[in-house]
């Protein structure tokens, strides 16, 4: 047998049976594909191998040759550059045996890279580069100084407004919670009690009915010698039932309701009596009745207490207090008993331009409203601190 035709699934099989049928010295003829394997042509024959101009290969430098001359078609790597063949020499009088390339290295050098990619490299340098100065400027400066009332909720730009103390101690925290309070709190709010008229504005559900209540009840307890009485302002139609009304007759005072334009003759006859009017407005009514408000609001015959509600969100705070804008409103926080006040909240009414005057709870008409105080709001704002702190650390 001088020639022998080789079909198997991969390289190794097909060389296991051409030397298996011509012996170690062989020659390679042909090597192709064939319906998804390899086909080899061989023979064992010098001459017929040397008019075919191929070289005779060993059974050891075979299935190296294969390996770099042809890949099992069931490998699939497109992405893997393939190695380089062997490179088979001819010489006189005969084959010398292949000497199959070293194989090199695929991956492009830097100096072949193309302009495109070396910009790119750079490019992707710098920025790390950057990126790196960055991280090493962040890591070498301080922590915020305060930040403990960062974390609990509250706003950076506020404690930085009241920062008196170098050091993140407590003792430096307590310095900014006491400005916090002074900032929050209404110098004197039973100066509200005086005027012979009391708005009382706030949001629907927020407690402003409640709230006109008690400052009426508290009204004819500290000054049993005048006279007081309810009163709401509506935008069209009279209010049936209205819940006002009610606590009027179980303080045993009178109630009236007003449309906008009685506001132009209120607290115009100086009368030492106070009236309490809960303003149930739309907002399109409200807007000019605030406008009405703004040229009768002088010689303090008229004040303002926003009712606002605990539990609220800081962007709901804004836009209520914004509302109300310019007439010199003092707040009435309600729904203390219903709902804690927090670091947001607080941050929310520090960055307005209106104080705390009244502390409500929502649970009677007697008893659970007081004027708030510099010393309330430091002893709350200190226990929700470090209470809050000293939980975290007992649990640490």
């Amino acid at each position: 047998m001088t020639t022998v035709t080789v079909l198997a699934p991969d390289s190794s099989l097909a060389m296991d049976e051409v030397i298996r049928q011509l012996g170690d010295n062989a020659y390679i003829l042909s090597t192709t594909h064939r319906d998804g394997q390899i086909e080899i042509r061989a023979t064992n024959e010098p001459e017929e191998a040397k008019a075919a101009k191929v070289t005779a290969i060993d059974g050891t430098a075979f299935q190296t040759v294969m390996e770099h001359t042809v890949r099992p078609v069931f490998t699939h790597t497109p992405h893997k550059p393939k190695k380089p063949r062997a490179t088979l020499h001819s010489v006189d009088g005969g084959l010398s045996q292949t000497t199959p390339k070293p194989e090199q290295d695929t991956q492009p050098k830097k100096s072949d890279a193309p302009n495109g990619t070396a910009d790119i490299l750079r490019t992707a340098a710098s920025q790390l580069s950057e990126a790196l100065t960055t991280l090493n400027t962040a890591l070498s400066h301080p922590k915020p100084q305060f930040s403990k009332l960062e974390q609990l909720g509250f706003a950076s730009e506020l404690i930085a407004q009241h920062t008196g103390a170098t050091s993140e101690d407590r003792i430096g925290e307590r310095d900014i919670l006491q400005g916090l309070s002074r900032r929050l709190i209404q110098h004197d709010p039973m100066d509200t009690l005086q005027a012979p008229v009391i708005l009382v504005f706030g949001p629907s559900g927020g407690g402003k009915t409640v709230l006109a209540g008690k400052v009426a009840a508290l009204l004819r307890e500290a000054q049993p010698d005048r006279k007081v009485s309810l009163g709401t302002l509506i935008s069209d139609q009279p209010l049936m039932g209205s819940p006002l009304a009610a606590y009027a007759r179980v303080l045993g005072i009178g109630h009236n309701t007003y449309m906008l334009p009685d506001l132009e003759t209120l607290a115009d006859g100086g009368k030492p009596d106070c009236q309490i009017i809960e303003i149930n407005l739309n907002d399109d009514t409200l807007n000019r009745a605030i406008a009405t408000l703004h040229t009768k609001m002088k010689g303090g015959q008229i004040q303002c207490v926003i009712a606002l509600p605990t539990g609220s969100s800081p962007e709901r705070i804004r836009a209520e207090l914004c509302k109300y804008k310019g007439l010199r409103a003092t707040i009435a926080l309600c729904k203390l008993d219903e709902c804690e006040l927090s670091p947001h909240e607080i941050s929310a009414i520090a960055t307005s331009d209106v104080q705390i005057a009244w502390l409500s709870g929502t649970r009677s008409l007697t008893g659970n409203l007081a004027p708030a105080t510099f010393q309330m709001m430091n002893e709350f704002l200190e226990g929700l601190v470090f209470g809050q702190a000293s939980e975290t650390e007992q649990k640490s």
